[in-house]
Formats: C-alpha cells, structure tokens, sequence
C-alpha cells in the first residue's frame, strides 16, 4: 500500500480470480453470500441485513449514529430482527388494508392515518420515555414534523394504518 497506494489495493480487489468469477466486467457488484452450509446457524442472514440497511445504505444516516447494530446481539448469540424496508410494516408481517384506527370523519384519502414513532426526547422533562409513539392523520403530517423537529425530537418511523 505505501509503495502502489490506494488505486494498486483496490485494483488488486477488482482484478482478483473471485471478482471475476462472480461479476466480470460487465455487473455492478452486489451483496451476496445468502446461502447456507450444513451445520451453519441463520445467525448470519440477520447480521447481515443489519449491515445491509446501516449508515452506508443510506444518504439520511440511521438512529443509531455511532453505536454498533451488531455488538450486543453478536456476543448474546441472539438474532436480530428482521425488519421490512418499506414503510408498511415491520418484521414482514401482512399489513391490514382496511383500517380500524379511523373509519369516520376524514377516512378519505385525505385523512389517511399514519403512526409516527419519535425518538430523541430522553432529555426533554415534559416526554420521560425515550421513544412515543403518535398517529396523525395525513393532513396534519406537516404540522407535526414541524412540532417534532421544534422541540428537538427525531421521526423514527412512518407507517401507514389505514
């Protein structure tokens, strides 16, 4: 590295046999390594996708910030959850098209209702849980974001109920 620096190491990585083989010259680079091998624990597909979807997937960060996704789950052996990456659920479960949350006044489209999860608020007095949890009906999405942000709190999530 200190006599060919940075363009010889990462040339090295692309003009090696594996490269290669898996992409050639012609496919952009992937993640792969999803299969399993006899006596391997699915430990690994959950790590993983941790990595997959962190900081480095995305322009906005995470919530996380510095704090390692792995650590914790890697020394209890535990798996982690896996998690949808769209915004209408979590943990790949069927998302319910008809909404029980609101069906009268303002059940149109413009009164779809969202459930909005804030964190950020630990050292705020008024809000002594960490996390709360909010559903506001599209209309009135602008106004609360703008709340939120005001008074130092950070959306977590969106996720549409109805």
């Amino acid at each position: 590295l200190q006599e060919q620096g940075f363009d010889a190491e990462i040339d090295s990585y692309l003009d090696s046999a594996e490269y290669q083989n898996r992409f050639g010259e012609e496919v952009v680079p992937y993640l792969h390594g999803w299969d399993y091998n006899v006596g391997q624990q699915g430990l690994q597909f959950s790590y993983m996708l941790q990595l997959a979807r962190g900081v480095g997937a995305s322009v906005r960060g995470d919530l996380l910030k510095n704090q390692s996704r792995l650590n914790p789950s890697v020394h209890a052996g535990e798996a982690l959850p896996v998690i949808s990456p769209n915004a209408a659920g979590a943990g790949f479960r069927k998302v319910v098209s008809d909404g029980v949350a609101r069906q009268g006044v303002g059940a149109g489209e413009e009164g779809r209702m969202f459930r909005v999860e804030i964190s950020g608020f630990c050292n705020y007095r008024l809000h002594k849980r960490s996390n709360r949890v909010r559903f506001i009906p599209f209309n009135k999405m602008l106004e609360y974001q703008q709340q939120i942000h005001r008074e130092g709190g950070r959306i977590a999530s969106i996720t549409p109920v109805n």
